[in-house]
């Protein structure tokens, strides 16, 4: 499903990728669209200030999760590029993998790995109690994990 490429255009976002040194795969808008059935509503797992999260299936049987940044925002423009710059080239187990991008028309699309329990916010910090409760030491485990990330960025 997944294809290399070169990423051209006009649009200040193409001019800004171009300078990144993108290691990972570019999608099309029709594939990530028959992965989120054309971002339904159902598949909507999250949603931030420049962004909406979808859960999406490629046509292989791998879970994926879509990020679609708005297309309205120059902000969303730079967390793309900085999302892309920072995350391709980075492959550590604490890490979420990143699949690739789609930049099609005015779409700017980072695809996931798909990772399952929704947040980790939601399950440390959320105030539902028909949600998951983690113990102590499964929140050590998770904290060690967060920390070897951080290290192996730094």
């Amino acid at each position: 499903m997944r294809r290399m490429g070169w990423l051209g255009g006009k649009d200040p976002v193409y001019k800004e990728l171009r300078g990144v040194d993108l290691q990972t795969g570019l999608f099309t808008l029709r594939q990530i669209k028959a992965a989120t059935k054309n971002f339904d509503a159902v598949n909507k797992i999250g949603e931030g200030g420049f962004s909406c999260v979808y859960k999406g299936l490629q046509s292989d049987g791998t879970m994926i999760a879509v990020k679609q940044l708005s297309s309205k925002s120059k902000q969303g423009n730079r967390e793309f590029v900085n999302e892309m710059g920072l995350i391709s080239g980075h492959q550590h187990p604490n890490l979420v993998k990143l699949y690739g991008c789609c930049v099609e028309g005015n779409q700017l699309i980072l695809i996931y790995e798909y990772l399952e329990n929704n947040c980790l916010s939601r399950i440390l910090f959320g105030r539902d109690p028909n949600k998951t409760k983690l113990d102590w030491p499964t929140r050590t485990k998770i904290c060690l994990g967060i920390a070897k990330a951080l290290a192996y960025l730094h």
